[in-house]
């Protein structure tokens, strides 16, 4: 499994924690077990990268989303299609919090998946909402490490 199909994979789980309303551990447990996978065993960075990527973003949901939310002008959370505010939530999180991923690879994979699962549209649109994101990436980064009252 490459880079790109670990982002695919992260996308489902999170689209069917999202949709299915399904607990994120369960979750994952069933998609490592499904590839059979022991995730205690496994030193596959891709494999790991997945387990991270999911947990991070669940984790920070809240703040993720809000950004989202900001960004995303004319366009309310609840309004987005699922798979692009997926796509979203787990982009934002790896800008964030994983600075040995440079922001353009990060941004370019979002988008080529936006436009695999979604569409061209809904591309520009990604591509767009991570473009803010990153003009105000200190300011971002500064709402995870502190605390809010």
């Amino acid at each position: 499994m490459n880079r790109k199909q670990a982002r695919e994979n992260v996308l489902k789980i999170l689209f069917a924690i999202d949709v299915g309303g399904g607990d994120a551990e369960e979750v994952l447990n069933d998609f490592f077990s499904r590839i059979n996978v022991n995730i205690n065993l496994v030193k596959d960075r891709n494999i790991i990268y997945i387990k991270e990527i999911v947990e991070g973003t669940i984790e920070n949901l809240e703040k993720i989303d809000s950004i989202i939310d900001e960004y995303s002008i004319d366009w309310k959370l609840d309004r987005l299609a699922n798979v692009d505010k997926n796509i979203l939530r787990f982009s934002i999180f790896e800008i964030i919090f994983r600075e040995d991923i440079p922001y353009e690879v990060t941004i370019n994979e979002a988008v080529e998946i936006t436009k695999k699962y979604s569409s061209k549209e809904s591309g520009k649109f990604v591509n767009g909402i991570l473009g803010k994101v990153l003009t105000d990436i200190e300011k971002i980064k500064e709402l995870f490490t502190t605390e809010n009252p």
